[in-house]
């Protein structure tokens, strides 16, 4: 296990961009920091290291993590519809610590390629957990690796969020590869999770992002 620590003036530097996308690319997994919490990611087409991820945090099926993108062309490109109501939400809070559980294009397409354990992984009831971080490390390395993540925080399954690396490593040290240190996180709040679908929203988990915010954008007086 490799650790690095990020001077706060370090965000986008390049070499550890590329060094953290080439240990993804090789089915490696890292902690990463995130505009919320400490993430666990690791690539979403390699079935062993979401294997492992499973195997770190201690969840089963019913849980799916998120997958992590660049930008909404990204997700698109994976099959998942995005409406209206998404595209409004895309536009308004992403990059941004809202997570939207939009459905899957019933039609054949990318995500149907992927490996069987990684669609269990990040899917349920033909829908999944989509990010777009607003962290500028973390956004350069999913425009390095060129591949959506699966990204999930970085502690056990039921515990608690974990806001020092020192504890990460305690926790769920064993089978991670590289360790993106970037001090400790004053508030570790998750992100808000929203599931959109063709008739509306509901918000599964309030998070550092108002849910006011979210009702107020998808509103019929406010949506275009």
């Amino acid at each position: 296990m490799e650790r690095i620590n990020l001077p706060q003036n370090n965000s986008d530097s390049t070499s550890v961009v590329r060094k953290t996308a080439g240990v993804l690319r090789n089915g490696g997994i890292a902690v990463v920091p995130t505009e919320t919490v400490y993430g666990l990611a690791a690539c979403l087409n390699n079935a062993e290291a979401v294997k492992k991820i499973i195997q770190i945090k201690g969840r089963d099926e019913n849980h799916p993590f998120a997958a992590a993108f660049p930008d909404t062309e990204s997700i698109a490109g994976l099959g998942i519809l995005l409406n209206r109501a998404a595209m409004r939400l895309c536009r308004c809070c992403l990059p941004g610590p809202v997570s939207l559980v939009l459905d899957l294009d019933p039609h054949p397409h990318r995500f149907r390629s992927l490996p069987e354990i990684v669609q269990k992984a990040v899917s349920k009831e033909s829908a999944v957990c989509c990010r777009i971080p607003d962290h500028p490390l973390l956004l350069n390395i999913l425009r390095e690796l060129q591949e959506p993540v699966v990204l999930t925080s970085a502690n056990r399954s039921g515990q608690g969020e974990l806001p020092d690396i020192d504890q990460i490593i305690n926790s769920i040290g064993s089978g991670i590869d590289l360790i993106l240190d970037a001090g400790r996180i004053t508030r570790p709040v998750p992100s808000t999770v929203v599931r959109i679908t063709g008739s509306g929203y509901e918000i599964l988990r309030q998070g550092v992002f108002p849910a006011e915010t979210i009702s107020r954008l998808l509103s019929p007086e406010t949506a275009e």
